[in-house]
């Protein structure tokens, strides 16, 4: 069954008003923000089993970028999370259900922004 969104509310987008030219950061968030949105109309949880290879690859994308550019952790993760509540906030789903889902995704994350890193340590701690 897909998620509902309810009536009359459409989630906030990342959107250039003035039509300036969005950064990569902000147009890695929109892709975050439309897989979830597509996730969760098509019945998905947006964070965990039924997540789609766009979401899955989004997320990751997203904190790569801003670990390469050099985006503190709280600052990425603080952007995620408001985009998530925006989304979420904008479904029929109950608190608890938003809540679990929005853990999940944000552990996703935490996790592509620093697994690599943690990785990328220990190889070199063996070489």
């Amino acid at each position: 069954m897909g998620m509902v969104f309810e009536q009359g509310t459409t989630p906030q987008r990342t959107e250039d008003t003035l039509g300036v030219r969005r950064d990569a950061l902000t147009l890695a968030l929109e892709q975050c923000r439309f897989a979830l949105c597509q996730d969760l109309k098509r019945g998905g949880d947006g964070g965990g089993g039924e997540t789609s290879a766009a979401l899955r690859s989004a997320i990751p994308a997203l904190m790569l970028l801003a670990r390469t550019e050099g985006v503190p952790p709280e600052r990425v993760l603080s952007a995620f999370k408001g985009m998530m509540h925006g989304v979420l906030h904008a479904t029929t789903l109950g608190a608890l259900e938003r809540g679990e889902i929005m853990r999940r995704a944000t552990q996703v994350a935490i996790k592509c922004y620093f697994v690599p890193l943690v990785s990328s340590g220990a190889r070199a701690a063996r070489s």
